[in-house]
């Protein structure tokens, strides 16, 4: 509602973006792309484990949009916890950041990968290189915006799904 309303109104802001409300939505539309073209469908789990930032509203908007929900794992979970999550969803997709403070989650999804023959996907956020996750969907072309909302999930079914610590 307020993209028409107000595209310039601040939507999100942490450490390192501030987003407004045009900005979040074209971001959004642009991710439900990626996240289709990378084989996403309705009710699929997409991973996530970032620290508490930006990236959380903006994937789990753009899941929505494709009909799939996010998983949210806290950074600071070892290999036992994430692999075991991600065995039991059976998430095809995963977003992480390459380290949080001490944490090298990049480190830790190569050690639990060999044991997910199903997670094709391993994109990374924050990484300022090339083929970062915030690259990789500035290049996707938005999704229709009228297609992704015929898209969105169930309103009886669930969005998301966050896990603590």
């Amino acid at each position: 509602e307020h993209v028409p309303r107000d595209p310039d109104r601040i939507a999100v802001i942490d450490d390192e973006v501030r987003w407004s409300y045009g900005e979040l939505a074209d971001l959004t539309l642009r991710t439900a792309r990626m996240l289709s073209d990378l084989g996403v469908r309705p009710g699929d789990p997409v991973a996530v484990q970032v620290p508490t930032c930006s990236l959380l509203p903006l994937v789990n908007l753009a899941a929505n949009r494709v009909g799939a929900y996010m998983v949210a794992m806290p950074t600071r979970w070892g290999r036992a916890e994430v692999g075991a999550l991600l065995k039991v969803i059976g998430a095809e997709v995963l977003i992480g950041v390459e380290t949080d403070g001490a944490v090298d989650v990049r480190a830790l999804h190569q050690q639990v990968r060999p044991d997910l023959p199903g997670l094709r996907e391993g994109l990374y956020a924050r990484t300022g290189l090339p083929n970062s996750f915030e690259s990789r969907v500035r290049a996707t072309e938005p999704r229709d915006a009228a297609r992704a909302a015929a898209r969105r999930c169930d309103p009886d079914r669930p969005a998301h799904l966050m896990c603590s610590s």
